[in-house]
Parts: C-alpha cells; structure tokens; sequence
C-alpha cells in the first residue's frame, strides 16, 4: 500500500503540476483518475513487485480475467520458451534502473491464440532503489493488421493508378493515331490548295484568302492541342523512348530558362513499372517547372538513382532564391502533387528549402521491374 500511495501520490502531483491552474478546474480523485487513464489506454499495463508478482494489471487480451491474475507471478503468463529472456530483461531493469524493449509470446488461456507482444518496461524508483516495473505490453497483431491493411490499400491504390494509367495510354493512342493525324492530313491538303491557287488566283479571290488562313491557323492550334492532351495523359517519349530519355527531354525544355542544368543516372535504370515510370516523369516535370516559374536559378541538377536493390531516388536541385516551406500555401499544388505520389507508394517527399539557398526534392520510391515483356511472352 506504501508503493502505492507514493506511485500515485508521484503521479498526481506531476498532473497537478501541469493542469491545475487558475482557469482549470480540480482534477477527478486520485484512483477515478488513474482508473480512467488505464482503462482509456488501449495496451496491457502490469506493476510486478521485486518478487515478479502481479501488483497492479488493467486488463489481459489472452483470455485471462485481469483480478485472477493478481498476486500470482508475471511468467506464469509467459509462454516457457519466453521465460528466460523476458526474466533477464525485466530483472536489469531491476538492477540498473534503466528501462528496456523486448517481445515476448504469452500462455494465453485456453482455446485463445499464443500472443505476441512489444513489451516495455519502466522502472518505479524509491529513494533511489527499484522497488517495481511498469510493464506495457502491445499486442503486436493489431500493428500487423495495421500494416497489412495500410500495404494492401497501397496496393489496390497502385493497381488503380495503373490501370488509370493504361487507359489513359490506350486514349492517348486514339488521339494521336486518330485525331492529331486526320488533323495534320487535313492541314497539308489545304496548303497545298494555299499553293496551288495563290499564284493564279484572281483578284475577286484575293480577299478570300484570309479565310483560308484562319482556317490553316485553327487546324495548327487542333493539331498543337491534340499533343499537348496526349503528353498530358501519357507521354509518348515514355513508351518510346524509355524514362531515362524523357527525362532528358524535360531537362533539354528546362534550360530554356535555366541556363546550366546537369542530369545523371546510375546504372542500371533501363525500364521499370509504367506506373512507377510515369510517377518519376511527373515528380521531375513538377520539379523542374517549380524551378523554371519560381526559383531564378543558374544552375539544377536532376538525378536517377538506384539504392541497393529495392529502391529507386529521385533528386532534384537548384541554386536559386529558396523559399519558407512554412509559408507555402495550401493550394500549392505542384509541392502537394511530388507529396502525395511518393505517398500512393508509401513513402515520403524530402523537401528541404530556406531563403536565398535554393532547394533540394529528393523522394525515395520502391523499385518495381519491368514486367510488361514478360506479360506478353505469356499471351503469346
């Protein structure tokens, strides 16, 4: 009862320490408060005494009734072949005072599931000694299910985008094989009528011919438009070129404005997953307008880089005016845009910028091989 009295004395005194103010009201007694906080907490919390006993257990997953497991001793709980080490763990935190990490499998009740737990365990310190352990444990399930449900909604995600993706292709295909050619078909047959009448034309048609002009120039702004709408879907350079060449081209676009712009990549990038492929075009498109709009640079450098096997960066610099990544604004979408396609992927964009020392766009995203001539070979 002393031990408790000082744990909960300790306890309520830090609370008050921090909440008890002028504007606030009391805080609930002592034991509702700590009743309310264990029974909130969604993990196992257990205080064991120096004898390993069960002094205090707010509840139990494995099937046990948290009052029967009071006084008895906390390896009674543990899985035999956990009992060893967990022991070592708990007792040097016994002797050093320092808290500890480990996992452990418990003896759970019968006809429940042996659990797995990330356990943590602090000390209670009296005077300078350890009087007892507070255990927390997590049942590591809920983290799995967690993770599997967040890899397989990333994984609908991805196949979602690359389906998009192939539509988006297939339509980029009809306009360019369809429209954007009778377009430029229809546009050489009227310069050609431009060049054969011009020269004979009589004086009453003279005047005419500024209509035929304006007709030349809307086919040569359809045609225009008609790539611009399929560059916009899917670039063509990709499927043709391959994502190292299309890059370049980007960079190639970029020194227009930019007078010194470096592009590398190591070896071994030749093809990937479209997906992942139009991902990386987007993210470095984004990168360079952002730098060509906003950044008065001299000079950029844009970077493909395998990362072991697993892994594939992106980064991307520049010299210029930097900006307060505090102060960008909420519809900045071109930042917001390199965010969340590194996030369809699970990871995250590294943008680092100040005032008057340029930025620097780095995203890490998973590797994913090419697999698009092995699917056809199995078609074939």
């Amino acid at each position: 009862m002393y031990l408790y009295n000082f744990f909960f004395t300790r306890f309520f005194d830090v609370l008050m320490s921090h909440f008890e103010t002028d504007t606030c009201s009391p805080l609930p007694p002592l034991e509702l408060l700590w009743k309310s906080l264990t029974d909130s907490i969604e993990c196992s919390i257990v205080v064991i005494d120096r004898s390993y006993r069960i002094q205090f257990i707010n509840r139990f997953e494995g099937g046990w009734v948290a009052a029967d497991m009071l006084g008895r001793n906390v390896f009674d709980f543990v899985q035999p072949s956990s009992v060893e080490y967990s022991q070592t763990m708990i007792e040097s935190v016994f002797q050093t005072g320092q808290a500890c990490a480990f996992d452990i499998e418990s003896f759970d009740a019968p006809n429940h599931p042996t659990t797995v737990y990330s356990v943590r365990a602090v000390p209670i310190q009296i005077s300078g000694a350890v009087v007892s352990v507070v255990v927390t444990l997590i049942d590591t399930r809920l983290a799995q299910a967690a993770e599997s449900l967040q890899r397989e909604s990333q994984q609908n995600l991805q196949k979602l985008l690359t389906l998009h993706d192939r539509e988006r292709q297939l339509i980029s295909y009809e306009i360019h094989d369809g429209l954007a050619q009778y377009l430029a078909g229809a546009a050489m047959q009227l310069e050609a009528f431009d060049h054969a009448c011009r020269p004979h034309s009589k004086s009453i048609l003279t005047d005419s011919f500024h209509f035929l002009e304006e007709g030349l120039r809307l086919v040569g702004a359809s045609v225009d438009e008609s790539r611009r709408l399929v560059s916009g879907m899917r670039p063509l350079s990709l499927d043709e070129l391959g994502i190292i060449s299309a890059v370049e081209i980007l960079v190639d676009e970029a020194r227009i404005d930019i007078p010194h712009v470096e592009y590398s990549w190591s070896e071994g990038i030749l093809r990937f997953c479209p997906g992942l492929e139009t991902t990386v075009f987007r993210i470095v498109q984004e990168s360079l307008t952002n730098i060509r709009k906003h950044s008065d640079a001299h000079r950029a450098s844009v970077r493909l880089e395998r990362r072991g096997d697993s892994d594939l960066a992106i980064i991307v610099t520049d010299d210029g005016i930097g900006f307060d990544l505090t102060a960008v604004a909420a519809n900045h979408f071109g930042i917001e845009g390199i965010c969340q396609r590194a996030k369809i992927y699970g990871r995250e964009a590294l943008i680092t910028s100040s005032i008057g020392k340029g930025s620097r766009v780095e995203v890490v995203l998973p590797f994913i091989p090419d697999t698009r001539n092995e699917q056809q070979s199995q078609i074939i």
